[in-house]
């Protein structure tokens, strides 16, 4: 896959976002996300969906990067995220979207902003996999 084809998907993709549309269309059906911190994956392009609209929900403060486009990849870290006393100067994160033909495939959050999400949250249209 071409560097301008991976940049071009996710810029529709963050635009779909942004405009709060249904930004699941990017995803391959068998698509996960993993919070590696914390083991957390969901899978399922509505369920990943709905986990990242609660995540974004709980992100009320926070910086991020330019995103870094890769062959077949592409790369966005975060700092800063609600920053307060139980995270010193706030939760951080480093997100690697693995591109493949025309769909986003699967995503890996590091770091720790796996802290905002529960452990025990179900999405009826997917599977959660708690931390273990």
């Amino acid at each position: 896959m071409s560097l301008s084809s991976v940049q071009d998907l996710m810029r529709r993709y963050f635009e779909v976002m942004g405009e709060g549309g249904d930004f699941s269309q990017f995803y391959d059906p068998r698509m996960t996300w993993r919070m590696v911190d914390s083991g957390q994956e969901v899978s399922g392009p509505a369920a990943v969906r709905d986990y990242l609209i609660e995540l974004h929900a709980k992100m009320t403060s926070g910086e991020q990067g330019e995103l870094v486009i890769a062959d077949g990849h592409a790369y966005l870290e975060g700092w800063s995220v609600n920053a307060g006393e139980d995270y010193g100067s706030g939760l951080v994160f480093c997100i690697v979207y693995d591109v493949d033909g025309d769909a986003i495939s699967a995503a890996r959050c590091y770091g720790t902003l796996a802290a905002l999400m529960p452990q025990d949250a179900t999405h009826p249209e997917g599977t959660v996999s708690p931390a273990g």
